[in-house]
């Protein structure tokens, strides 16, 4: 007995969604009620909130190399 598979055929569906812009009074409400935390980085661009990036970057630490000095001139 052989095993077959049948493909089956999906509609066709197109899913439309509707984004939905913020403006800048109700950006702050947002923030004076909690919605976006206080240390959240986020900016307010074209109407969406978007994350910032932090300002010290996540890296590893370099390891500091002491300069040789010269004595010769």
């Amino acid at each position: 007995m052989s095993l077959r598979t049948q493909a089956i055929a999906k509609p066709n569906t197109t899913i439309q969604t509707r984004v939905r812009l913020w403006n800048i009074d109700e950006y702050h409400r947002m923030l004076e009620t909690g919605i976006i935390a206080a240390d959240e980085r986020v900016e307010l661009i074209e109407g969406q909130v978007i994350p910032m990036s932090s300002k010290i970057p996540h890296t590893q630490p370099q390891p500091y190399v002491h300069p040789i000095v010269s004595s010769r001139c």
